[in-house]
């Protein structure tokens, strides 16, 4: 029996819409673990090492996190940052080109300490005076 073509152009279309509804459950389910990959990659010339997040809500044009802690090494500075209440409003297009519309956040705790250098030179004393 040969299918008739109707029958081909509705199989083919059930298909494509299985094929979008298989494609947007795996970005649903795994948009948090992208989204993450793609700010490492983007974050890694400013030495950053360590990125975690708690409670990740993305949508079409917006972002926002509960916590989000960065730590890292950049021009021997080591470093911690730790923003909460992370609100991010963008288009995807200017995001691309790492530009956003707002940002806004609750509080910034910053932590910076020069890399270690003891090793390779002595300790710096600031010099000795006394006054009689």
């Amino acid at each position: 029996m040969a299918m008739s073509l109707p029958r081909i152009a509705l199989s083919c279309l059930a298909l494509l819409l299985l094929l979008i509804l298989g494609t947007g459950i795996y970005y649903y389910r795994n948009l948090p673990a992208l989204v993450e990959q793609q700010a490492k990659r983007s974050l890694q010339e400013f030495g950053v090492n360590t990125l975690n997040y708690e409670n990740l809500a993305i949508s079409r044009e917006h972002l926002h996190t509960d916590t989000l802690e960065l730590s890292g090494e950049y021009e021997g500075f080591q470093y911690t940052a730790t923003l909460s209440s992370l609100d991010l409003s963008f288009d995807w297009r200017m995001l691309l080109n790492r530009q956003v519309h707002s940002l806004s956040l609750g509080t910034l705790k910053l932590s910076v300490r020069e890399k270690s250098t003891a090793a390779t030179s002595p300790p710096h004393h600031a010099p000795y005076s006394s006054t009689p």
